[in-house]
Parts: C-alpha cells; structure tokens; sequence
C-alpha cells in the first residue's frame, strides 16, 4: 500500500521497496501492465516472468510532489520515483505498474491530481477503481456498490478526457456475495456504465496465465509485498519457491503471438483462450537432454 520511513504489514520502506525490485530483477522478473495480462499479450522478453506491480489507495507516498525552488519535480522517495530511478539503471526491467485510486482527491495532493494522472498514463502506469470512497463493498446495498463503481470510473474517466477503468482491486478484499459478485465486474449508475476487465483480491498466491483453465479474471489473487505477517505467502517465500521449483514457474518465450509450454500442459489449457495465436509444445525430457 504505501512507502514509509517505518516498516510495518502494509508498508516498505524506501529501501526495502528499492530491495524488492532488485531482487525481482537479478531473479529474472520482468514488468507487465496489467492490461497486457489480461489482454493474453505477455510481452517480455524470452527467458524472463512477468511480474505486476499494484498499488492500492492512492497514497501520497505513492506519487508525491515535492518544490524544489519553485519547480515541482517527483519525490524520489515515492513509489514513482523509485520506479522511475530503478528503470533509468535498468531499462530491461521495464516501467509500468497499476495504482488503485479512489476519491475526493487520489494521491492526496488536490492541486496535481491531473498532472500525475497525466504522467501516468504517459510513461506506460496505470489507473485502476478502488471504490469512489473506499466503500466496503461487501456490506453496502448493490445499488451503492454500482455508485461508488460507477462514481470512481466516471471521474477518471472525466478527469482524464475519456481514459477508460478497466480494474479494480477490491477494498479490504470484500465483495457481495453469490450472484451479486457480478456487480464488481459490471454495473451502472446514473447512465455511467462501468466495465472491469480484471478484479484483484487482495490474495496470496500467483496468479494463474490467462491460458489457464483455473485463470478467473473475476478473482485474480495477488502476493503481498511484505515481509511481516505474511505466513508463508509473501513475495519472497515465492520467489524462494519457484528456485526450488522451477518448473511451476511461468517463463516467457519472448513472443506475444506464440503460447509455448510442455506436452504436459495441455491438460490445464483453456484452448477458447488461444484465440489467433499459436500453440507450440515441447517434451520436457527432450528439452532436458539438450540441455
């Protein structure tokens, strides 16, 4: 959630968070929007893991302006900016992640909203709903979940001229129950209609490829970036999990028009999901041999 002068279950220090995306990199782990993921065009290069960065809140430590002599420049203590510093040193990394917003005034600086959306949106990050006041969405009426939906996506939409909210990561994880879940995906208020191409638990696991059979854009978990209070399930229990187990880990053949995975994937596959792309499979133990 944010970045802090003091760890703690929801937020890295500078440091820490400078630490996570060197691990990430020196692991092989490469940035991909979320809208390339859930779009299927996983666009990295061969060898290398997706990975996505998400942001819930809106903080200011998220995205913070400082004056510096009369000229406003990025915080290079921010989120941002230590996005920002860590691509400029390694560009191969990539620059993008999804900052999950809500209102009156998102990353809590009124007079720069626009101009860090702006920025956003320029350099490749991206802007997801969070609710219009962090509403809990499991215990409102389904009228106010499709108001604080419909409400958050309009804004952005306005604020933005047209920019369109294709996510959103539900506040405190909760939603309505049974067939009023599909309201988190769709819904209207006021003539505003509101679309989610992906909704993000707050998880804590992997989420699956979008060619999965188990891949659900509706429910898509995530792994906490924490060290504390994790119970196994942080980012770096997982990246010590797929060193041990590298086989379970995803690894781009560099091609975002070619699906490429073992013989012995097929069973888990959804083929409704290759679309126009090709399929290609390879034995395992063929592969080994040649190695």
């Amino acid at each position: 959630h944010g970045i802090g002068d003091e760890e703690s279950e929801w937020v890295r220090t500078t440091e820490n968070f400078k630490k996570d995306l060197e691990t990430l990199f020196n692991n092989g782990y490469r940035l991909l929007s979320l809208n390339d993921y859930i779009n299927n065009d996983i666009n990295i290069d061969a060898g290398f893991t997706p990975v996505i960065l998400t942001f819930d809140d809106g903080l200011q430590n998220q995205f913070n302006y400082i004056n510096d002599n009369g000229i406003n420049s990025i915080d290079p203590n921010c989120a941002v900016g230590i996005i920002e510093e860590f691509y400029k040193n390694h560009p191969d990394f990539g620059r993008t992640a999804v900052f999950y917003v809500y209102y009156p005034v998102p990353f809590r600086q009124k007079d720069f909203i626009y101009d860090k959306y702006k920025f956003l949106i320029e350099n490749g990050y991206e802007i997801g709903n969070h609710g219009y006041n962090h509403e809990n969405l499991g215990i409102i009426s389904i009228d106010k979940v499709q108001e604080s939906l419909s409400k958050n996506a309009q804004k952005t939409n306005s604020i933005l001229n047209g920019y369109k909210v294709q996510s959103l990561a539900l506040p405190y994880g909760a939603a309505p129950k049974g067939e009023n879940y599909k309201y988190v995906v769709s819904g209207e208020y006021n003539g505003f209609s509101y679309y989610n191409k992906a909704v993000l638990k707050v998880g804590s696991n992997p989420a699956y490829s979008p060619n999965h059979k188990k891949f659900d854009f509706t429910k898509i978990p995530r792994v906490r970036a924490s060290e504390i209070l994790v119970k196994g399930t942080g980012l770096y229990d997982y990246i010590e999990y797929f060193k041990k187990n590298p086989d379970k880990r995803y690894i781009s053949d560099g091609n975002k028009d070619t699906i490429t995975i073992p013989e012995c994937e097929l069973v888990n596959i959804n083929m409704s999901s290759i679309s126009n792309k090709e399929l290609i499979t390879y034995n395992q133990k063929d592969n080994k041999d040649l190695d």
